[in-house]
């Protein structure tokens, strides 16, 4: 979120990685954020610009990393009737508590990071009344097929959809090839190269 408490779309704390300036993000305002040049014409998206565009028969992934946006993300959600097509992430487990409090029906999904959050996921799925786990697509690599595949059929079991997502600096040809090979294992798929994983993922 921007410091005038604007809802911001974009993966890092600051804009260095991806624009022409470097700000940080929450401690610029939205009229900052816009001059932030990406290239091809484009500029730094509010939640509210994606809301407006983003085709309504799709499913949408939010995600939520500042505890501050919570409520206005998920108001401006429901402002634009997208509510029955959006799921809410975080690997932030108490954003996840929070909107529960807010709307006890609404799409939730843990965003998985490490062996912890396996576990705690499992736990709360009942409690929170959950949708979804994510993990790594790079997790066979750290942890083993065998660990992975269990674990996805212990979260499936108990009514979880399963989720992979691509963690930023992973080799593009090794992730497609993992995508690949866990066809058959999830659902859905959180992808940082939306053409060329896209495509791969959509493909299966």
């Amino acid at each position: 979120m921007s410091r005038d408490g604007v809802p911001v779309v974009i993966h890092d704390r600051r804009t260095g990685r991806i624009g022409c300036i470097d700000l940080d993000v929450k401690e610029s305002s939205m009229g900052d954020l816009r001059r932030v040049y990406l290239g091809l014409g484009q500029v730094i998206p509010t939640l509210e610009d994606v809301l407006r565009v983003f085709p309504r028969d799709k499913l949408l992934i939010v995600e939520i990393k500042d505890r501050d946006v919570i409520y206005k993300a998920y108001e401006l959600v429901k402002s634009h009737n997208m509510l029955e097509n959006t799921i809410f992430v975080s690997f932030d487990f108490e954003v996840l508590r929070k909107i529960r409090e807010l709307d006890e029906k609404t799409r939730i999904g843990f965003n998985i990071g490490d062996s912890e959050a396996t576990t705690e996921a499992l736990k709360l799925k009942e409690a929170l009344n959950a949708y979804s786990v994510a993990l790594p697509v790079t997790a066979p690599a750290l942890v083993g097929w065998e660990t992975v595949e269990n674990y996805m059929k212990q979260a499936r079991s108990i009514g979880y959809k399963i989720a992979l997502w691509s963690p930023m600096g992973s080799k593009l040809e090794e992730t497609i090839e993992l995508y690949k090979r866990m066809k058959n294992l999830y659902d859905y798929a959180i992808v940082n190269d939306v053409i060329v994983e896209g495509s791969a993922v959509k493909e299966q």
